[in-house]
């Protein structure tokens, strides 16, 4: 797997997991950039680095729970926002320069 089709495979991945428990908050903005990096474009890569490792409204930002209006139980709540952490620094490790 090239380093591009590896950053697809996690934005991928990210996308699944807030979808799967109804995020409303990001996942239009990841699409977008995963339409970015499936047309090859080179600059969506710093807005991914931004995303995985930005504060306020960035990936890194995100918790999901059902008082955030997630489809969340919460038994699930650790277990999937360690997975999402996980993801999110996987991402930050992949745009890293």
């Amino acid at each position: 797997m090239t380093e591009h089709e590896a950053l697809q495979s996690t934005v991928t991945e990210i996308l699944d997991l807030l979808i799967s428990h109804g995020d409303a908050y990001v996942v239009e903005r990841l699409r977008a950039y995963r339409d970015r990096l499936e047309a090859g474009d080179p600059s969506v890569v710093q807005s991914l680095r931004s995303e995985a490792t930005g504060s306020m409204g960035s990936l890194r930002d995100r918790y999901l729970s059902a008082s955030n209006g997630d489809y969340i139980t919460a038994t699930e709540q650790e277990a999937v926002n360690a997975r999402l952490g996980a993801l999110v620094e996987r991402l930050a490790e992949q745009t890293r320069p």
